[in-house]
């Protein structure tokens, strides 16, 4: 994700937040999927804001969520407050209020992506 290149973020650390972020895709309902991609317009949404939260779980300095409204947000929510509004769904919906994930299954994802050539 360009975001996270553009904040400089160590490459490490972008293959755990993405590898958290299929986890929590693929623990989230399917039925809460769908209801999150028609608040979030879109499916894109859904996938961006959950890689959003994983990485306010993983990094020691997170981006703020006004930057991630500047660089991808302002697309499809017309205030940060509206933006907030649907990373709160996700949290509360799609993961229950839990972001933790256990660390076999990330590590696997990390090994994989961290394989691939650049």
């Amino acid at each position: 994700m360009y975001i996270f290149y553009k904040y400089q973020l160590h490459p490490c650390d972008i293959a755990l937040n993405l590898a958290t972020a299929l986890i929590y895709l693929q623990d989230t309902p399917s039925d809460v999927l769908r209801e999150l991609g028609e608040l979030g317009h879109n499916a894109f949404n859904v996938v961006v804001y959950h890689t959003y939260l994983a990485h306010a779980w993983n990094d020691d300095v997170t981006i703020k969520l006004k930057d991630w409204y500047n660089e991808v947000g302002r697309l499809y929510f017309p205030s940060v407050a509206a933006m907030n509004d649907f990373v709160w769904a996700i949290f509360s919906k799609g993961r229950g209020f839990h972001l933790f994930v256990e660390e076999r299954r990330v590590g696997r994802y990390v090994k994989k992506l961290c394989s691939l050539p650049m």
